[in-house]
C-alpha cells in the first residue's frame, strides 16, 4: 500500500492524500479505506512501465484522472428494495448530492436521520421481508409505523421517521419516479421540553460559578435566548460578531445567513447581549461553546440553582409515562431557542414576527414550540389591554 501511495505521488499534480479515491477513464473507481483499497465496478488496471528511465513516457496520463466525489449514476429501478434505496439516498445526502426543497444542499449531519431510518426500515425487513421501493404504500407504511410503536420509541420519534420517509419519496419524485402517493402520518404530542423565564435567564447571569467556563457559558446560553439562533448560526455569530452587528436609527441589530435553511434573518439586539458582548471584547474561546456546550450548560443550571424537580410525560407506544428529572438536566442549547420565542410571545410580540427568525413556516408548529404554563399565559393576557 505504501509503495502505491508512493507511486500516486510521484505523479505532478496527483496526491494519494488526502484524495478518498480516483476515477481514471471508463468510471473506474478506487476507493481507499484505511491501509487497503478496494476496486468498484471494474478492475483498475494502471499500466506499469518496463523501464525507470526518466525519457520513457509517462504511464499514466494524469489528464485521465478526475479527483473528487463519484456519484455512480444508475437510477433506481422497479426491482431495487427500499433498503438499498434508503441507503443509496442517505448516503447521496451525505456525499452532496442532494438537495432540499428549498434547492439547497443538506447541512452537515443530515443524512443521519436518514440512515437511523434506514436501519430501522432493514430490521422491519429482517422480520416482515423485504419490500420494492416502487410497491410501497399506506399498507406497508401501517405496518411500518405499528412496528415502530412496538420498539422503545417515544411517539415524536416515530412521527420524525415517518416525516422522513414522506420527505425521501417527495425528493424521489422529483426525480421523475413514478412512485404510489403516501398519505399516512403520525401526529406529534407536545414536547415536553422546558424554558427559562427572563427571571430565570437574570439569575443565570447573576451567579458566580466555579469556573470560568461556566460563567463564558451562561453569558452565550443568555445571548441565544435572546437572539433565538440554532446552535450552528450562534457559533458562526460568535466567531466574528462585529462582522454581523449594525447600528440602525441609534438602535443596534443582527443581521446573519443562517447554518440551517441559508435564510438571512435580522434581530433587534437587546440591550444585555450588547453588554456582555462589549465585556467580552468581541471574543469567545471556541472549546468553552462548541465541544461542549450542551454538558457544560447543564452544569451551570445546577450551579446556578435550577435543580428543581419538573414532572413531564413521554408517549411510547399507546401507553403515556411520566417521569421526573431536575430542570438543570433537561435543558440543552435548543432550550435557549425556545426560551426566545416563549418570551417573545409572553411580551406580546406578534408569533407572525418572531417566526420570521425561529424558521417556522407554520403557526401550527410555531405554536408547538412555545413552552409556558397557563399561570404564566394568563399573566402575559392581563398585560393586554382587552383586560384592562
Amino acid at each position: 500500500m505504501d509503495e502505491f501511495k508512493d507511486f500516486l505521488n510521484s505523479i505532478p499534480g496527483l496526491s494519494a492524500e488526502p484524495t478518498p479515491f480516483i476515477q481514471g477513464t471508463g468510471n473506474t473507481v478506487l476507493d481507499f479505506e484505511g491501509e487497503q483499497f478496494d476496486f468498484d465496478d471494474t478492475i483498475l488496471e494502471i499500466p506499469i512501465a518496463d523501464s525507470l528511465d526518466s525519457s520513457a513516457p509517462s504511464p499514466v496520463q494524469t489528464d485521465d484522472l478526475i479527483l473528487g466525489p463519484v456519484r455512480k449514476d444508475r437510477p433506481l429501478t422497479v426491482e431495487d428494495k427500499l433498503t438499498y434505496a434508503v441507503e443509496r439516498y442517505y448516503m447521496d445526502v451525505r456525499d452532496g448530492f442532494r438537495i432540499t426543497a428549498r434547492g439547497r444542499l443538506f447541512v452537515p449531519g443530515a443524512h443521519s436521520r436518514y440512515q437511523t431510518l434506514y436501519n430501522w426500515v432493514k430490521k422491519h425487513a429482517v422480520i416482515y421481508g423485504e419490500v420494492q421501493l416502487f410497491q410501497v404504500d399506506d399498507k406497508w407504511l401501517k405496518g411500518f409505523i405499528h412496528f415502530l410503536h412496538h420498539q422503545d420509541l417515544s411517539l415524536n420519534t416515530v412521527a420524525g421517521y415517518v416525516d422522513n420517509i414522506h420527505a425521501m419519496f417527495s425528493n424521489l419524485v422529483t426525480d421523475g419516479l413514478a412512485l404510489p402517493t403516501l398519505t399516512i402520518r403520525v401526529s406529534p404530542e407536545a414536547s415536553n421540553s422546558v424554558f427559562n423565564s427572563e427571571e430565570e435567564l437574570k439569575t443565570l447571569m447573576n451567579t458566580t460559578y466555579s469556573h470560568e467556563a461556566l460563567t463564558i457559558t451562561s453569558e452565550i446560553f443568555v445571548m441565544q435566548s435572546y437572539l433565538g439562533f440554532r446552535v450552528g448560526t450562534l457559533q458562526k455569530f460568535l466567531r466574528e460578531p462585529q462582522l454581523y452587528l449594525f447600528q440602525n436609527e441609534e438602535r443596534w441589530f443582527i443581521q446573519i445567513r443562517t447554518n440551517k435553511t441559508g435564510v438571512i434573518v435580522t434581530v433587534p439586539v437587546k440591550t444585555i447581549v450588547l453588554d456582555i458582548l462589549k465585556r467580552r471584547n468581541y471574543t469567545f474561546e471556541p472549546a468553552y461553546y462548541e465541544q461542549y456546550y450542551n454538558s457544560l450548560i447543564k452544569l451551570m443550571a445546577r450551579e446556578a440553582g435550577l435543580d428543581y424537580i419538573v414532572a413531564y410525560t413521554i408517549t411510547f407506544g399507546n401507553k403515556r409515562k411520566e417521569f421526573r428529572d431536575p430542570k438543570c438536566e433537561l435543558m440543552a442549547s435548543h432550550t435557549a431557542r425556545r426560551n426566545f420565542a416563549t418570551n417573545a410571545f409572553l411580551a406580546g410580540v406578534p408569533a407572525e414576527s418572531i417566526m420570521w427568525i425561529t424558521g417556522h413556516t407554520t403557526i401550527e408548529a410555531f405554536l408547538r414550540y412555545i413552552r409556558c404554563d397557563s399561570l404564566a399565559n394568563a399573566i402575559a393576557m392581563a398585560k393586554h389591554p382587552f383586560f384592562n
